[in-house]
């Protein structure tokens, strides 16, 4: 028997060793808060059976599942509104939105992974890409060279249809390319979309409620190679051996059929049992080719666990059957939680994950960690993928082991092997493009403000636009909650806005740079609101720009001096940050639907065979996010993303989840609360300042009653509260002009506003 801390070493092929160098993520604009899903899917595909929403909104807690990123989104479906509708023949339609949203997300991730590599895409030599969402010739792999400018003699080749073992099994493949060309540099990418399997509800069809609950979209990718450059590379985790198998007689456990409307999936029910059965078998087969072939008790709870979250059935049963501890499956619960089941992508989420975590221990000293680990995926076949790793983010660090009851792994000396170097992430940034001209620069969000932290002796902006975005989302979403106290956030509201803001973003704010940005935000609303007031100057509330003429521009930068800044940029939260400063109500799609009723049997049956099971622990699974935040929908419509040069996406604001009353009645509320005028000692102005509220509201309570009124005329209005006769004119012109009829006698006639001089 070998002991895990043992100086024998695995047997690697050649003697080296391949190394991850470096990962990257990226994702489509739509954020979809699990919470709020069921009513904007149902509405969106025109289905109204009870039963089926009241099944997709248990099978959406059952998940885990609070966050995903989707390509769909509202857009797409007006332009194609045949996806929402069954029989269509729409495999055209969905294939190419599809083959161009998941190279646009292959080349975000690609980007922002060689940008953390830090070395030029001309050192890439050679090409792994996995899909199970596109079919074109030529293939997706030369796409996506093309759309990264790497040298023409690049070595390609494409993994299609491997589902959600395509991840490792494109790790799989790199290795083995990398060990067999010394002095190569392999870049894997992976991306994914559920377009080509959109469906409306169909009672005849309740697997694609499955679909709708679980699965998300995104892109990931990772460098890999050996012989790491001395102070160039740095690498994360070593590759020692890897093998693939799969099991006779499965093939229609996991079956996928591309018909003229897409491709259908269909699940067994007996997935996580299947799994159950034979993944204990299939560790101990890749521990002992990683250990020379020589037989090993093996206690797995030594080791870290990188394991693909098909769902927390699975997870559940391969937890049970190798007698893991509860944390053992923390990065795979996490990246479910965050990115739902996202296919090839989602290992790399958790390998990210489980870096993030060993760069916490190492910062903070801790030692209690584990040096060797499994990276598991299982897919169509079913198949069994499988790599042996290494973890060398605290190899420097004393390493303490787990407590096991058997010997374990034989650790194997430092080796001169390449390394994974740096670890790349992103937000995409609905502001930045892309894909403008192909010309291969590495993505990165445009800075903005000055504040900035020193992170190993280099001052960089902590504030880049995507982080902004979401920090004002989420303060959006703990408004919505009434976390808000008269000017700022209660308490316990900043420190869920810095759990988190942080558990989303990697990142370490502190609450003084939180409250910072607060104050620089409302700086931000206000000298907005105040030059859109201006003579000239012509708003777009939907995508926050302004425009006026050369000398009217000339003239504001004498008075503003955000002035430039709004000219380049305008301000396109900024209805959301009248929400958060409370000045209107320009939004209400964070509302969240409350539905606390339990599984009921039949939903447990039908899903528990998918791999839908959740016993998951909150407190044993570690820390997830605290709330969801919706970003504005991305369209990845071909026949606009293909303008001109591909300069930018087009984005559109996501619309209301909430019913039409109770956003009137949402509304109405947060009026009433800030109409409140202070009374003076005067008794005139006492009895003006009461009339005036009066007025206001009943106005605000007009403009409600009319359904077809947006939050256009509310951030027009409510922007100038502190200017109450303008803010009334402006909403009752607002109603008068969106809807005539609408006059109220009572407020036009009352002669303090003078309304009939405007």
């Amino acid at each position: 028997m070998g002991s895990f801390g043992g100086a024998e070493s695995f047997s690697i092929k050649l003697g080296k060793a391949t190394n991850i160098l470096a990962l990257g993520k990226a994702f489509p604009k739509q954020l979809v808060m699990q919470d709020l899903l069921v009513d904007g899917y149902f509405r969106n595909t025109n289905c109204t059976d009870p039963d089926l929403k009241k099944k997709l909104a248990r099978l959406c807690k059952t998940t885990t599942v609070k966050t995903r990123y989707l390509v769909m989104c509202d857009e797409i479906l007006q332009n194609h509104p045949e996806l929402a509708r069954d029989g269509q023949p729409t495999l055209r339609q969905r294939l190419e939105i599809s083959n161009e949203a998941v190279t646009e997300m292959a080349v975000e991730a690609s980007r922002s992974c060689v940008k953390a590599w830090g070395r030029p895409f001309a050192a890439i030599t050679h090409l792994v890409y996995v899909s199970s969402s596109e079919a074109r010739f030529p293939s997706g792999d030369l796409h996506l060279a093309r759309a990264l400018r790497l040298n023409p003699d690049v070595s390609r080749i494409m993994l299609s249809f491997t589902g959600c073992s395509g991840g490792v099994a494109g790790l799989r493949v790199a290795k083995d390319i990398a060990e067999n060309n010394p002095g190569s540099r392999v870049l894997l990418a992976t991306s994914e979309t559920t377009i080509v399997g959109f469906r409306p509800p169909n009672p005849h069809r309740p697997y694609d409620l499955v679909g709708a609950a679980l699965f998300g979209d995104g892109a990931g990718a990772v460098v890999l190679g050996t012989d790491p450059i001395p102070g160039a590379e740095t690498p994360m985790f070593e590759l020692s051996s890897a093998i693939q198998q799969y099991l006779p007689d499965t093939d229609k456990t996991i079956q996928g059929e591309l018909t003229e409307e897409g491709i259908s999936f269909l699940l067994g029910r007996e997935l996580p049992l299947v799994i159950e059965d034979h993944v204990e078998a299939f560790c101990e087969k890749l521990v002992m080719k990683g250990a020379r072939g020589e037989s090993h008790d093996v206690n797995y709870n030594d080791m870290f666990w990188a394991m693909h979250p098909g769902g927390p059935a699975i997870l559940n049963k391969v937890e049970s059957r190798l007698r893991l501890c509860p944390d053992k499956l923390n990065a795979s619960r996490q990246a479910l939680r965050d990115y739902g089941n996202a296919s090839s992508n989602t290992i790399i989420y958790v390998l990210e994950n489980i870096i993030e975590e060993s760069r916490k221990k190492k910062e903070s000293g801790e030692s209690d960690y584990c040096e060797w680990g499994l990276i598991l995926a299982f897919g169509p076949g079913i198949t069994f993928e499988g790599i042996l790793a290494r973890n060398l983010m605290q190899k420097n660090t004393k390493r303490k082991r787990c407590p096991r009851k058997h010997s374990s792994l034989r650790r194997p000396p430092p080796s001169p092997s390449p390394s994974a170097i740096a670890l790349g992430e992103i937000v995409p940034s609905p502001f930045s493009s892309v894909m403008a001209d192909f010309t291969g620069s590495d993505f990165h969000g445009e800075e903005n403000d000055t504040d900035t932290v020193d992170e190993g002796g280099f001052n960089v902006s902590v504030w880049p636009d995507e982080i902004e975005e979401r920090f004002i989302y989420i303060m959006e979403a703990e408004v919505n909650k009434g976390n808000r106290t008269s000017t700022t956030f209660s308490k316990p509201a900043w420190r869920a806005i810095e759990e988190t803001l942080n558990g989303q973003t990697k990142r370490n704010y502190t609450y003084t740079q939180l409250r910072n940005k607060f104050n620089q935000l409302r700086t931000r609303q206000k000298d907005f609101a105040n030059l859109i007031k201006e003579t000239g100057v012509r708003w777009n509330p939907v995508t926050g720009s302004v425009s006026a003429t050369n000398e009217v521009w000339e003239r504001l930068y004498k008075v503003y001096k955000s002035a430039k800044r709004f000219r380049k940029k305008g301000c396109p939260l900024f209805n959301k940050l009248c929400v958060i400063y409370g000045d209107t109500t320009a939004s209400d799609f964070c509302q969240h639907i409350s539905n606390n009723n339990p599984l009921d049997t039949d939903d447990r049956e039908e899903i528990d065979g998918i791999s839908l099971e959740a016993s998951f622990n909150e407190q044993s699974g570690g820390t997830g996010v605290l709330s969801a935040v919706p970003i504005r929908s991305q369209s990845f419509n071909p026949s606009s993303s293909r303008r001109g040069k591909r300069n930018s996406f087009s984005t559109l604001q996501t619309s209301s989840l909430t019913s039409p009353g109770e956003n009137s009645k949402k509304k109405s509320d947060i009026t009433e609360k800030k109409m409140t005028v202070t009374p003076s000692p005067s008794k005139s102005t006492s009895e003006s300042g009461s009339t005036l509220k009066k007025l206001i509201v009943e106005s605000m309570q007009a403009l409600n009653a009319l359904e077809g009124i947006d939050g256009v005329a509310y951030s027009k209005a409510d922007i100038m509260m502190d200017e109450p006769f303008r803010s009334l004119e402006l909403v009752y012109m607002a109603t008068l002009i969106t809807f005539p009829s609408a006059a109220t006698p009572d407020i036009a006639a009352e002669p303090a506003l003078n309304l009939q001089q405007i």
